[in-house]
């Protein structure tokens, strides 16, 4: 899991659950639980490298979550290795701002490029044209 810097978009995050589900289709109903988590804004991180999830049924109870589990009920009983809707909550969300930065990435090197062959069509017109002593 890395640290969440800033939150990605929503259309970024549906489509993060989308793609879980679709590859893991055993797990819709922690996928769609944890992605409902999300949404109410119950995962905050609490280091680079664990989250706090408020709970969902239980007032002012909030479980850690790192890479290697939860100290929810379910995750206990689910065992190692298998993840509970905190788990999925935070992966979801780990992944979505992953995602968001490598689009913002992307889209921030497409604008420079844009404005590199704009700036050149344009001096090449004005060689083209003679003006101001370009030839």
């Amino acid at each position: 899991m890395t640290p969440v810097s800033y939150s990605p978009s929503l259309a970024v995050v549906a489509d993060v659950v989308r793609r879980a589900l679709v590859r893991w289709p055993a797990e819709r109903c922690r996928i769609e639980r944890g992605a409902a988590l999300l949404a109410q804004g119950a995962v905050t991180p609490a280091s680079p490298t664990s989250y706090a999830v408020r709970s969902a049924t239980a007032a002012g109870v909030f479980y850690a979550v790192t890479i290697d589990g939860c100290t929810c009920h379910d995750a206990r009983r689910l065992g190692p290795g298998a993840a509970c809707k905190h788990r999925w909550a935070c992966d979801l969300l780990s992944i979505a701002v992953e995602r968001q930065r490598r689009l913002d990435v992307a889209e921030l090197e497409r604008r420079a490029r844009s404005r590199v062959t704009a700036d050149a069509v344009a001096l090449a017109y004005a060689r083209a044209v003679g003006f101001g002593g370009f030839r």
